[in-house]
This record gives C-alpha cells, sequence and structure tokens, in this order.
C-alpha cells in the first residue's frame, strides 16, 4: 500500500475472534485518540441527509438475486448473503497462546 502498488485505502485487521467492535473505524480525534464528538454530529448530519431506498425496488439487486442467486429465499442467497452470531465461546479458533 505505502509504494501505491494495490488500488487499496484502508484494510482493517481484525485480530479478536469474530472480530472486534469499536475498532478502527471510529470517529477519533487527530490528536490523543479520543471520540471526536464534533465530527461524530457531522457524520450523523451527512447521514441523515441522504435519501432512503428501498433494496427491493432496486432493479439491478432484483436481477441479481434472480440470475444468480435463483430468488431471495433460495439456499444460496441465505449461504452467501446470511450470517449469524457466534459468541466468543462458541469460536474454537483461538490459537493456545492467546488469553481472551
Amino acid at each position: 500500500m505505502r509504494k501505491g502498488r494495490v488500488p487499496y485505502q484502508l484494510v482493517e485487521v481484525l485480530s479478536c475472534p469474530g472480530g472486534c467492535l469499536s475498532g478502527r473505524g471510529q470517529a477519533e480525534s487527530e490528536t490523543g485518540g479520543r471520540v471526536d464528538k464534533a465530527l461524530v454530529q457531522q457524520m450523523e448530519e451527512v447521514y441523515g441527509s441522504l435519501p432512503v431506498r428501498l433494496p427491493e425496488l432496486n432493479p439491478i439487486l432484483n436481477t441479481l438475486y434472480q440470475d444468480w442467486l435463483q430468488g431471495q429465499e433460495s439456499p444460496q442467497a441465505s449461504k452467501l448473503l446470511h450470517t449469524e452470531f457466534r459468541g466468543q465461546s462458541q469460536i474454537h479458533t483461538q490459537p493456545p497462546h492467546m488469553e481472551w
């Protein structure tokens, strides 16, 4: 990334099993690493001003479901687009040297 050879601007790595909440995607001040309340307020105003569009009215999304996923309720759509919460006790990929 530093050499400009890839198109990415941000790569987020979740080091906790199952990912971490309140990670690097937070609105922090440039100095001190604390939440910047003014920035959060500005972001809420911008996001609140965006128009709400229902996904079921999007023709491209409907084409995706019909042509690639065999319908919205298909096993293929459920497998590829749905997930479920797993508590930390259910995740067994933790290396033995890590304690959470």
